[in-house]
């Protein structure tokens, strides 16, 4: 059994992407991104907290955030500033 490590997103809505963010929000849970899957813990009207669970050899740093975006971007059309924390 492979372990797994777990990771906090604060994802906010871009600026036009706000009327949608509701519906982008619960997208992402539907989306698996290197092998790391997604659950909404927290939302607002503009923002929300993410939980990203992936085995642990994803490098969970900024240029994994930045390929999140793209993706999210590329292949749902989905428009979200993500900052993340790694949880000890």
């Amino acid at each position: 059994m492979s372990e797994t490590t777990v990771f906090t997103l604060r994802a906010s809505a871009r600026e036009g992407g706000r009327k949608h963010f509701a519906e982008d929000i619960a997208q992402v849970e539907e989306i698996t991104f290197a092998n790391t899957t997604f659950s909404v813990l927290d939302i607002g009207d503009t923002s929300a907290t993410l939980q990203a669970e992936a085995a642990s050899e994803i490098e969970f740093d900024e240029d994994f955030v930045q390929a999140l975006e793209d993706a999210l971007v590329s292949g749902h059309g989905i428009y979200l500033d993500l900052e993340a924390a790694l949880e000890e």
